[in-house]
């Protein structure tokens, strides 16, 4: 609602704005129990009776394609018809090579198709349309492959129903967007003791992430305060998927000062993504 010094306007619904820090790469929600892990997902226009919404499995209806018990469902309540857009959150892929997004959908038979489109910086890009006219009773998986995109900095997943009548039912599952590479570190965060003291010796933690498809044994992280190396250490072998967390003991200086900021480098001779080697800088507080 408007307002000024005469008084309130009337009120009127505006489309949803994304703001924020990006999600980093890689990104998974899959509304397990019917919630979602990520935020917002925004149901467009704002303000109407049919929407996109997160929806836990009940004794009706098709059942997550993960098993988690929960979707995310577009939903029509009255008769009236209405177009309802979804929009994800922002996903950072600046920092990938080769990003590729998937999801997984299902509806009940529907006069309509689901329009999937991207948000490539805030400007649409077209996907593809699926037919929703028979059905989709089996998950069907769509992959959308990110590359030529790879320039930007982030995207956005927009699905969209124009024509779903009422008890109609419209089913996403499982989003991902991953960097589909063999071998792929990224510097995670470091955890540190909440005050150091000057010539006392201290021991950063450093997570490593291992977001490739292959498990990742050579490797190295050093520590930084700026462009001054504190510390290397060997790192410890990490599984595809999982994260390892890498010691790395330093000795803070009285030339630091009462506040400095360290960041962490992981060094793999065969990673073939270098974007997110480097963590996060974090405030060191020094008595």
């Amino acid at each position: 609602t408007a307002q000024s010094v005469t008084g309130e306007g009337a009120e009127a619904t505006s489309d949803a704005i994304v703001a924020g820090a990006s999600y980093e790469t890689p990104f998974k929600d899959s509304f397990a129990g019917g919630r979602p892990s990520t935020s917002p997902w925004a149901s467009l226009p704002l303000g109407t009776t049919n929407v996109w919404q997160a929806w836990a499995d009940g004794e009706e209806g098709i059942k997550s394609q993960d098993g988690d018990g929960g979707t995310i469902v577009a939903v029509s309540y009255i008769e009236q018809k209405e177009t309802m857009h979804l929009l994800s959150p922002k996903i950072r892929i600046s920092n990938t090579v080769n990003p590729v997004l998937e999801f997984y959908v299902a509806s009940t038979p529907a006069d309509d198709e689901l329009e999937i489109d991207l948000l490539v910086d805030g400007v649409a890009t077209h996907v593809e349309d699926i037919s929703l006219s028979g059905g989709i009773s089996e998950w069907r998986r769509v992959t959308v492959p990110l590359t030529a995109y790879t320039g930007n900095n982030a995207v956005q997943l927009s699905v969209t129903v124009d024509n779903i009548g009422f008890n109609d039912r419209v089913y996403l599952d499982a989003v991902t967007l991953v960097d589909d590479i063999e071998t792929n570190l990224a510097a995670g965060a470091i955890e540190l003791p909440v005050r150091v003291t000057a010539g006392v010796p201290s021991v950063a933690k450093a997570s490593v992430i291992n977001v490739g498809r292959t498990d990742v044994a050579d490797y190295k992280v050093e520590l930084y305060k700026g462009d001054e190396l504190l510390a290397t250490v060997a790192g410890v072998p990490v599984k595809a998927g999982a994260t390892a967390v890498v010691d790395l003991p330093f000795t803070p200086s009285s030339a630091f000062g009462q506040t400095f900021s360290l960041h962490t480098v992981v060094v793999c001779a065969a990673d073939e993504n270098n974007g997110n080697n480097t963590s996060k800088e974090v405030s060191v507080r020094s008595a």
